[in-house]
């Protein structure tokens, strides 16, 4: 018995094959391959090499890949595609600043149209932090 609501395997798969088909989903994987192998670069020059932690990285790299691979098509197949490719363009972004931040790890030159972007990030980023940390110290001091 369908429900209204209800996708059926085939179609299913339909949608999932049309997914390797999204330059957001293309480009989501070159940005991964990009941020492995430019962490990798800067763990070796930093000589923080841990299989433990490349292990676990990869593996969150590929899991978020596929989270994103099949939300897209879901959102595709039921009709919400919208949300699909905002979510995608998420990690894409998320990547994209580790990308970022790797390379200048490895002293390597940025462009310099993109360093406004980052100094912005970096302002909040290190805003962030330094909240988080006076919240810890005032909870430690309430003890």
């Amino acid at each position: 018995m369908h429900h209204q609501g209800d996708i059926e395997l085939a179609m299913l798969f339909e949608y999932f094959k049309a997914m390797t088909h999204s330059i957001y989903i293309q480009i989501l994987f070159v940005i991964i391959v990009l941020d492995v192998i430019t962490g990798t670069m800067k763990a070796v020059k930093y000589r923080i090499i841990d299989s433990k932690t490349g292990l676990n990285g990869l593996v969150r790299h590929i899991l978020i890949f596929f989270t994103a691979f099949t939300f897209g098509a879901f959102c595709r197949a039921l009709g919400y595609r919208s949300i699909g490719v905002a979510v995608v363009t998420y990690f894409i972004l998320n990547y994209v600043i580790s990308l970022i931040e790797n390379w200048q790890a490895l002293d390597l030159p940025i462009p310099e149209f993109i360093e406004p972007y980052i100094n912005q990030y970096r302002k909040e980023h290190i805003k962030k932090i330094e909240k988080m940390l006076e919240e810890r110290e005032r909870k430690e001091d309430k003890k």
